[in-house]
C-alpha cells in the first residue's frame, strides 16, 4: 500500500508491470482493499495490455521474453557494466578510450536491444 501511495504522484507504471504475475496479484488485493483505486486500476490495465502484447508476440504465457533478438556486442557489454557503476558518458568514454558520441551510440543500441528507456532498466535486465 505504501509503495502505491509513494509511486502514484510520479505516475510510475513500468516498475510495477515488469514484476509480472506476483505483482498483479498484490495489486488486485490492494484494489479490493480500496488502496489508490484509480492508480491501481491503471496499473492492472497496463499489466493486462502487457500480457496481450506478449501473447500477440508469440509468448503463450504472456510474459516478456528474456531472450534478446540481437545479443549485445562485447563493447556494448563493457559499456553496460560501466553504466552500472553510475559513471557518466564522458567518464565511460575516457576509460574505454572512445569518444563520448560513441558511448552514447552504444547506450542507444543497448537500450534498443534490451527494449528499455532508462539506465536502471538496462542494468536490471
Amino acid at each position: 500500500a505504501r509503495a502505491l501511495t509513494l509511486a502514484e504522484p510520479g505516475g510510475y507504471v513500468r516498475i510495477f508491470v515488469d514484476e509480472g504475475g506476483p505483482m498483479q496479484e498484490l495489486l488486485r488485493q490492494a484494489a479490493a482493499q480500496g488502496v489508490a483505486p484509480s492508480y491501481t486500476g491503471r496499473l492492472l490495465a497496463a499489466m493486462r495490455a502487457e500480457e496481450q502484447r506478449g501473447v500477440a508476440a508469440g509468448d503463450p504465457d504472456g510474459k516478456p521474453s528474456s531472450l534478446l533478438l540481437q545479443p549485445l556486442s562485447e563493447r556494448e557489454l563493457e559499456v553496460l557494466r560501466l553504466l552500472a557503476t553510475t559513471r557518466s558518458a564522458p567518464e565511460i568514454a575516457e576509460q574505454l578510450v572512445i569518444s563520448v558520441n560513441t558511448v552514447r551510440s552504444h547506450i542507444k543500441s543497448i537500450y534498443s536491444k534490451l527494449d528499455v528507456h532508462r539506465r536502471m532498466e538496462a542494468i536490471q535486465r
